[in-house]
């Protein structure tokens, strides 16, 4: 089974999409033992995930503390990260600032948060933008 890494985060994160999307098997050590199909996501039932919003988490960087307004987990996952600015802040460019925070600050200093995120969500109240972090 392939290592997940924040110092190659593109392939990292698209390994870890492809196993949110399609599952995978993993081998057991023990030779005789059956191999188990793991899905992250309960597709089928989604009440049987576990969902939980997380506000303003403090997560040591490389650098500095960073801290997201928001994460969603599933089932212990942080798949959804969400920044937020005020439009009505005239001294800075909020949409654009959001972008900046997410893709310059927290890709620098909190690269493991993004080995396993699978939507990234900017808003400022009135534009929003979304996609993984490749993407927005």
């Amino acid at each position: 089974m392939e290592t997940l890494s924040a110092s190659d985060l593109y392939d990292s994160n698209k390994q870890f999409c492809e196993w949110l999307s399609d599952g995978f098997h993993l081998k057991r050590e023990d030779r005789s033992a059956k191999d188990l199909y793991i899905e992250l996501l309960d597709f089928s039932d989604t009440n049987g995930n576990i969902y939980k919003l997380v506000n303003q988490l403090e997560i040591e960087g490389k650098e500095e503390k960073r801290i997201p307004d928001a994460i969603l987990t599933i089932n212990g996952l942080p798949l959804v990260v969400f920044e937020f600015k005020s439009a009505i802040r005239k001294d800075e460019a909020a949409i654009h600032h959001a972008y900046e925070q997410m893709t310059v600050r927290y890709r620098r200093d909190i690269p493991q948060l993004f080995v396993y995120d699978a939507l990234c969500i900017i808003s400022d109240g009135v534009n929003k933008k979304m996609g993984s972090l490749f993407a927005l």
